[in-house]
């Protein structure tokens, strides 16, 4: 037998609903300044692509963060990915340092074969 339709009628509704509901979600636009977006000391993690800079929205369990932020609840209603001012120093700073050394150890390995290269010739021309 078929259903009523009555229930088709409710399904239609709620799937409609349904449809829109996780459309607008998806598009909330929230007028939150940055400053209330994150605790203070901290920073929003911003979008790396987009041409404007926009705050990273995160969900616990769902839509996670990249290190070293995390998901904080903020003032507006939404979630965002913030991370603490100290830390994010402290990750540019020893990015900093190992460029550096990278620099250091790639001069130190040129000087090494130029005097490599000397000693060999010397080598040849032993007495």
């Amino acid at each position: 037998m078929l259903f009523p339709l009555k229930t088709i009628t409710i399904f239609f509704v709620l799937s409609l609903l349904h449809l829109v509901y996780s459309n607008s979600k998806s598009k909330i636009i929230a007028n939150c300044p940055s400053s209330k977006m994150c605790p203070p000391g901290w920073s929003v993690q911003r979008q790396k692509m987009s041409k404007e800079s926009i705050a990273v929205t995160c969900e616990v369990g769902v839509k996670k963060c990249d290190k070293p932020y995390s998901c904080v609840a903020s003032y507006c209603g939404l979630k965002f990915c913030c991370a603490n001012d100290r830390v994010l120093k402290n990750i540019e700073d020893m990015s900093k340092e190992v460029e550096d050394y990278e620099n250091y150890d790639d001069q130190d390995s040129e000087e090494i074969d130029i005097n490599g290269k000397k000693r060999n010739k010397l080598k040849n021309y032993e007495l």
